[in-house]
């Protein structure tokens, strides 16, 4: 199975690389003079790194800790987010404050056009949702796009029968990393606007900038605008050899004659720079790609 590309977009602060250390930070927060875990405080919207307007997203879990990682990371990346218990009750602020969504969360169910996402997010993890249950749910938001959470572990000795297959916009199997979450996200986006960034493996790629970047580092990679180029060239291409001249041709563009030389350099530096972080341009007589 080829590798998906996916996009996010990039945020400068420093963001941990997955849920489960979201967790972590949620777990080691420091204690109010009351004993309570105090709540991460939240970015003013100025120190938000958004493109266009804020995206408004429904969360439903009934897993608190997931809910509140959860949150957390798309609020600093820009988007809006209310926290929905399975059954539909809205988890209010209150919730980080005793970690308790039986006291916290709204009594009765969340009423048909009450909220306006873009975006619902379902945590399916424990495989408690049927079919029907989710068009049902999703009936109440028209026009929002739909993400599913679902465990990698996966049943290969049964299969699904066709009512029970859930018909989402786009699944996200767990155990994932922030990136992936915004990745996900940003191709849901409804207004159809490019998301900026290409995501692969720790690769990071900002469009907009002609950075790339590796891991959790916030410095970029050293690379040259042709090598930034071609490297997402290999990107997009997911997994698809491309020849020389198709590298050169998209790097440097129809009308350039004698990119040749120039291409082979790229390369050879690319592929040193490259090798360092543990990837891999392969070679297949004048063809190339990248897994």
């Amino acid at each position: 199975m080829s590798r998906t590309i996916r996009k996010v977009i990039l945020t400068v602060s420093h963001v941990p690389d997955s849920a489960d250390r979201c967790l972590q930070q949620a777990k080691t927060t420091p204690d109010s003079a009351d004993g309570h875990p105090q709540r991460p405080p939240r970015r003013a919207s100025a120190e938000r790194t958004s493109v266009g307007d804020m995206m408004e997203v429904l969360f439903v879990s009934d897993d608190l800790p997931l809910s509140q990682a959860v949150r957390r990371t798309l609020e600093s990346n820009g988007f809006a987010c209310t926290l929905m218990t399975g059954d539909g009750r809205i988890l209010h602020d209150e919730v980080y404050d005793n970690g308790d969504a039986g006291d916290t969360a709204d009594p009765r169910p969340e009423e048909p056009g009450e909220a306006k996402p873009d975006i619902v997010i379902v945590d399916d993890s424990s495989r408690g949702w049927t079919s029907e249950r989710f068009d049902t749910f999703m009936a109440h938001y028209p026009g929002a796009r739909s993400l599913l959470l679902t465990q990698s572990a996966v049943d290969t000795t049964s299969t699904p029968s066709d009512e029970d297959m859930l018909t989402p916009d786009g699944t996200l199997r767990m155990p994932f990393s922030n990136a992936e979450l915004l990745a996900h996200v940003e191709t849901l986006r409804p207004d159809g606007s490019s998301p900026r960034l290409l995501i692969h493996g720790d690769l990071t790629l900002d469009l907009a900038d002609g950075r790339a970047y590796y891991g959790e580092s916030r410095r970029p990679l050293p690379l040259s605008p042709r090598e930034f180029a071609t490297l997402r060239t290999l990107i997009e291409a997911d997994g698809t050899f491309l020849t020389f001249d198709e590298l050169g041709k998209a790097v440097c563009g129809n009308g350039f004659f004698g990119y040749h030389d120039i291409m082979d350099n790229v390369l050879y530096s690319l592929t040193r720079k490259l090798r360092k972080l543990g990837f891999f341009i392969t070679q297949r007589g004048d063809s190339y790609r990248i897994l």
